[in-house]
């Protein structure tokens, strides 16, 4: 059976939904699912800079719980290097690590 790809639903382009005919007919079709591109643009599959988001601020949630104040400013520290100059080092390394082969 062919299938199609629903180029329009969703802004940052790409497919969203795998879309197939079903078996009652020539006008019927079925949605049998959602594309990697779909699931990063509504947050649901990682990138590096959503993990990089997520890591800064479970930093900063750690943070808020350490009773320690040297432990605490330095977690702050970390989550705001995370979030500003390391930030596009840190996006590097992960993407590399997710693309290139283990030595």
């Amino acid at each position: 059976m062919p299938r199609w790809h629903a180029n329009h639903a969703h802004p940052a382009g790409g497919a969203a939904l795998n879309i197939a005919p079903s078996f009652n007919g020539p006008e019927s079709l079925s949605i049998d699912g959602v594309t990697d591109a779909a699931r990063r643009a509504a947050g649901q599959w990682p990138t590096p800079e959503n993990l990089v988001e997520r890591l800064a601020q479970g930093l900063l949630d750690a943070a808020d719980q350490e009773p320690d104040e040297q432990k605490k400013s330095r977690l702050r520290s970390i989550a705001e290097g995370l979030r500003g100059f390391a930030r596009d080092v840190v996006v590097g390394i992960i993407s590399n690590a997710a693309t290139s082969p283990l030595k």
